[in-house]
């Protein structure tokens, strides 16, 4: 099987990876002391995946992420995959490198990229970045998601909703206030979408470091403890949207230290 592609019970879990780049390890952890740094990026620099998810079960196939607006509809090609073919799309958050392939085209010309689907969107991400009342209102993110509305193809989703009877979103806010991670479990397996709860793999056994881009670095954290410790007691498959692709580990003990183990 190809390192892009896993199985759990039922479900088809395949990486698709919409470009990447690299990143000045201090500038997105400024909390790491740069001399931690040495011991394990020799240049200080590491590369980040802009990563979406294909969730295929036997009656829905599901999209995690719209990516960067990078090579994501080729990626879908090469799986023999259609945007037509998409049934729904979901997310693990709004930000900008998430959200781009929501539409296609520009101008008169643009339209939504995956026709048949429906839209599920965390309402905490919603409701912060889309409310023209919020704070965080962002004509940008709107953008992107107007056309949906328009179409009435949006629906806003909670923590423990059920995508399928395989799939489940799961509240784990901290980076945004409505991150969510895409729960699997099938035939007594176990896999987590992660989303961006965690950008490094240093992350798993430092739960407390946080990137420049959590928007709430105390909950971040606790969420952060919390899901790793939880995917190494469900001895779980993770993918994780920033880790070198394909993003597919698993959190494993190693004495007193949880460590990623990528696979």
């Amino acid at each position: 099987m190809s390192a892009y592609r896993k199985t759990v019970g039922q479900v088809e879990i395949i990486a698709l990876s919409d470009g990447s780049m690299e990143q000045e390890s201090q500038s997105v952890f400024p909390e790491i002391p740069e001399p931690v740094w040495h011991g394990i990026l020799q240049d200080g620099k590491f590369t980040m995946n802009f990563g979406c998810y294909l969730l295929r079960t036997p009656s829905l196939i599901v999209l995690v992420d719209t990516g960067v607006g990078g090579p994501l509809l080729q990626e879908l090609a090469s799986q023999g995959i259609s945007p037509d073919d998409i049934q729904a799309v979901t997310y693990t958050h709004l930000h900008g490198d998430h959200i781009a392939w929501n539409l296609s085209g520009s101008g008169q010309d643009q339209h939504v990229t995956f026709p048949n689907a429906t839209w599920y969107v965390p309402r905490g991400d919603w409701e912060y970045f889309v409310n023209p009342s919020s704070p965080g209102y962002s004509t940008s993110v709107h953008d992107k998601f107007r056309p949906l509305e328009e179409l009435g193809r949006v629906q806003l989703v909670d923590d423990g909703y059920a995508l399928s009877d395989e799939m489940t979103v799961t509240a784990t806010p901290g980076h945004t206030l409505g991150h969510c991670c895409i729960t699997i479990e099938s035939q007594g397996q176990h896999a987590v979408i992660v989303g961006d709860a965690l950008i490094h793999p240093i992350q798993v056994d430092t739960p407390e470091w946080n990137s420049r881009y959590d928007q709430d670095p105390e909950t971040a954290a606790r969420t952060r403890r919390s899901l790793v410790e939880e995917m190494d007691r469900k001895g779980a498959l993770g993918g994780v949207s920033h880790f070198e692709a394909p993003g597919f580990g698993r959190v494993t003990r190693q004495g007193t230290h949880l460590v990623w183990v990528s696979e």
